[in-house]
């Protein structure tokens, strides 16, 4: 029996001694779930080489996920299967290219794995609802619904679901885990006692594997495919341990009746920093993943294991909204998003270190609006890889520019080791849109990428280059291109290419600092919207009024004059200015 008495504490395998609980388990033929291409398969072509054999039966229907955006996942059947299982044929030819290969990187970085995937989609033991369910009526869409509620054992492996989950009624997922925890019943799921292992889910009604108010879920090299709204999911926050490993998500058709995000649904979403997340991969979603903080037990959160997945072909790769930062650091390991619309977008984040994350032609490689750490924190990013192309013979990058829009807050975002290539002509880093704050880099590599930075705009920001990889000066800095920092000195260089509308400044003992040097609460208040005339010996140039602070952001070299008068009739009553942040100023 459990403890008892005053104090008495329960274990993860305590159970509830007051409850009976059911069973269902459904075990279908093994069957390899998914693959990889080991070679790239051609349109027209009608065998495809893989990573693993399979045994799958002929006749069978099979996808190979997309390697491009804007095309589709092909379906085929198997016609044949050679070489003990590696190499398969299909029934008809490919329409598109699937890439089979590993990405080499010229220098520094191992290589990425950008190999389309190839998935079984039928098994020996089909669970799915009636034929009615697909006609007009009032069993439209109302499918079946496999589960363990508040305990019980629940284990299926190797069985096929479709026409499941029941599309308006919420809480009636395809396969769904509820409130095991908090009923008491670990005992019924920790260590394997119940699992969804190597399952297909497709054309679902609602989602694909739901996990909720339970821990220690195990959901493990399952394919969904089509199904409506996120596909893989951890409901309200405080689910814990959940394990999601191995499993890939194709093409999550959106669903207009559920949450309000389920429109652009993703192949994983969760409520927090929660779950361990590993070697999966997303394949035509609109979300690869998604985290929707969730108000309390989700916002509290934090510890996320988060290793080796990929998103291919998405409209986002990672995608954190609305914003949200994990109350203690969290450390994601390698993630590879190719060919998605944007990488990784976080609208306000911090506590996060990102390890070898590689954005490869895609729209935009990384979106962050503003950055909740401090100068202390570690870096947001640790060896990044950039990859404007994978086409060694090209001469233009097949990504969106510019690659970087770092946050627009203060001048605490650093990122620790970043390896560019093939971006040629494409300006890579720009950051600070609505703010001349300061981002730092050290320890960047450059590959067959001659445009570093753009400082196109009114506001672009202030780059740090601490170690001198981006600049040529160690402490060497990018600014916006004015004519007030022209020093005749020459500590200033307009005119280099690598800096699209910048300014590079620097001094070859690393002594130079150019800060941010903000006008703000100006008085009389005519003058705001008025643009400011700043003057120094080396010339005079305008600085636009910045609507989002209420003031002025001055690109300032440390240590010399600048004469700062409105472009109005008025003059100033009176005045406040900024110095950067004196704890960077300090210290940096």
């Amino acid at each position: 029996p459990p403890p008892s008495g005053p104090g008495a504490a329960r274990t993860a395998a305590d159970p509830c001694p007051a409850r009976s609980v059911g069973r269902l388990e459904l075990q279908g033929a093994p069957r390899r779930p998914w693959t990889r291409l080991v070679r790239t398969a051609a349109p027209g072509e009608s065998a495809l080489h893989l990573a693993e054999p399979v045994d799958w039966p002929i006749g069978a229907e099979i996808l190979v996920t997309q390697s491009a955006a804007g095309e589709r996942e092909e379906l085929r059947r198997v016609a044949a299967i050679e070489d003990d299982g590696l190499t398969l044929r299909i029934d008809a030819p490919l329409a598109n290219e699937h890439l089979g290969v590993w990405h080499w990187h010229d220098e520094g970085a191992a290589p990425s794995d950008l190999r389309a995937a190839v998935a079984l989609l039928e098994r020996n033991v089909v669970v799915q609802a009636g034929d009615e369910s697909m006609r007009a009526g009032g069993a439209f869409q109302f499918g079946v619904h496999t589960g363990g509620f508040h305990g019980g054992v629940f284990r299926l492996r190797n069985v096929q679901l479709t026409r499941s989950g029941q599309a308006g009624n919420f809480g009636r997922y395809s396969s769904h885990w509820h409130h095991y925890t908090m009923a008491g019943r670990n005992i019924d799921i920790i260590n394997g006692a119940s699992y969804l292992k190597d399952n297909v889910y497709r054309d679902t009604f609602q989602r694909a594997v739901v996990v909720h108010g339970t821990d220690y879920a195990t959901v493990t090299g399952n394919v969904a495919y089509r199904a409506k709204g996120h596909n893989f999911f951890t409901e309200e926050g405080p689910e814990r341990y959940a394990l999601f490993e191995g499993n890939l998500a194709v093409a999550a058709v959106p669903h207009p009746i559920l949450l309000g995000d389920d429109s652009t649904p993703a192949g994983f979403w969760i409520p927090g920093f929660t779950g361990w997340h590993r070697h999966n991969l997303a394949v035509g979603c609109a979300n690869g993943w998604k985290l929707n903080v969730q108000a309390g037990a989700g916002a509290r959160q934090s510890g996320m294991d988060f290793h080796n997945n990929s998103a291919h072909a998405c409209g986002f790769g990672w995608r954190l909204f609305p914003p949200h930062q994990p109350p203690t650091p969290n450390v994601f390991g390698t993630f590879v998003a190719f060919r998605c619309s944007t990488c990784m977008f976080y609208y306000s984040s911090g506590n996060i270190n990102h390890l070898d994350h590689r954005f490869i032609e895609c729209g935009r490689a990384v979106h962050l609006n503003h950055y909740m750490n401090g100068l202390h924190a570690a870096p947001f990013f640790t060896d990044l890889v950039l990859v404007g192309s994978i086409d060694p013979s090209a001469r233009s990058a097949n990504a969106g520019s510019p690659a970087i829009h770092s946050p627009k807050d203060d001048e605490h975002w650093l990122v620790s080791g970043m390896h560019v290539s093939n971006y040629h002509d494409s300006a890579v880093l720009f950051g600070c849109f609505q703010t001349a704050c300061t981002m730092r880099y050290e320890r960047t590599v450059w590959v067959n990428s001659t445009r570093r930075t753009t400082s196109t705009g009114p506001l672009s920001g202030i780059f740090h280059d601490l170690d001198g990889t981006l600049t040529g000066f160690p402490n060497g800095w990018v600014s916006g291109d004015k004519a007030f920092n022209h020093w005749e000195d020459g500590v200033c260089i307009a005119g280099d290419s690598r800096f699209v509308d910048g300014l590079a400044c620097g001094l070859a003992d690393g002594s130079l600092r150019l800060r941010r040097l903000f006008v703000h609460d100006a008085e009389p208040w005519q003058l705001d919207g008025k643009d400011l005339l700043v003057t120094t010996p080396a010339g005079t140039d305008r600085v636009a009024f910045d609507t989002k602070t209420f003031g002025w952001h001055v690109y300032a070299i440390a240590n010399r004059s600048y004469e700062l008068e409105p472009d109005d009739a008025n003059s100033w009553q009176s005045m406040a200015t900024m110095y950067s942040h004196w704890n960077y100023v300090f210290e940096t």
